[in-house]
């Protein structure tokens, strides 16, 4: 669950972005200068960062993976932190980017689970491993989505990611721990490359990413690719474009708006 505010919409609050985590017991604001998080209940603040003005500042758009020391972001504002076309992962622990894709079009969105990064485009979809040095797994056109509409399930056992499909109004299901390997992609979605920069040195400890520890504990990325081919499952929901997407917490079940 999350909301966007307009640059000219903001105001003197300087909000672009409000959104919760995967279990709401935080939510992320993205600011024009920089971001903070928050604890849910109790309400408290757990993190603040401001960007220095030279490099930027705007923070159009937050992800977290649960309470786990890295948030994929994406620019925003009048002095974007990011190009448009950029995603990064912060460490909350290092307090810096590990992480930069870049995309050849601009980036609605970007999704985390603890074994896949998930980036969203105007016109695509692209799932990457989530390790230091991640791969493409899967990717697919999808009719406009400048909303960046995207939903992730959780579950270990149900990996599915829903998007827009290619048609407006329809939905596409895709089984992300068993997708497409990026040397075999045969989904009609043209050049979408991509360049992948990282930092990464991941911590040796083992994490729990449902807990509910304060920030930051330090996530460990996992080895295991698994991809293999299935192509994604189309259902045509509404006749307009879909303004909203979401799954119940074990992925059986689908709403739409």
């Amino acid at each position: 669950m999350c909301m966007r505010v307009s640059p000219t919409d903001s105001g003197n609050s300087g909000i672009l972005f409000v959104g919760f985590n995967q279990d709401y017991g935080c939510f992320a604001v993205g600011m024009q200068n920089g971001f903070r998080i928050f604890n849910s209940d109790p309400l408290k603040q757990l993190e603040r960062h401001e960007f220095d003005i030279r490099d930027g500042t705007g923070v159009g758009y937050m992800e977290m993976l649960f309470r786990t020391n890295l948030l994929g972001i994406l620019g925003g504002g009048n002095h974007s932190r990011l190009a448009s076309n950029m995603a990064c992962l912060w460490d909350g622990i290092k307090q810096q980017f590990v992480l930069e894709i870049t995309c050849a079009t601009d980036i609605r969105g970007i999704r985390l689970r603890h074994d896949r990064i998930i980036i969203v485009l105007v016109n695509a979809i692209k799932v990457y491993t989530f390790n230091p040095s991640p791969q493409l797994i899967f990717e697919s056109k999808t009719c406009s989505n400048p909303l960046g509409l995207c939903y992730v399930c959780q579950s270990v056992d149900n990996p599915l990611v829903v998007f827009p499909g290619r048609r407006p109004g329809a939905v596409s299901l895709v089984h992300i721990g068993n997708a497409t390997s990026s040397s075999n992609v045969n989904s009609g979605s043209g050049n979408l490359s991509s360049t992948i920069n990282n930092t990464m040195n991941i911590g040796d400890n083992n994490t729990n990413v449902g807990s509910s520890s304060p920030l930051f504990m330090n996530y460990v990325c996992p080895s295991s690719t698994n991809a293999t081919n299935m192509p994604p499952r189309q259902i045509v929901a509404h006749e307009n474009p879909l303004a909203s997407i979401s799954l119940s917490r074990d992925g059986y079940l689908l709403a739409t708006a």
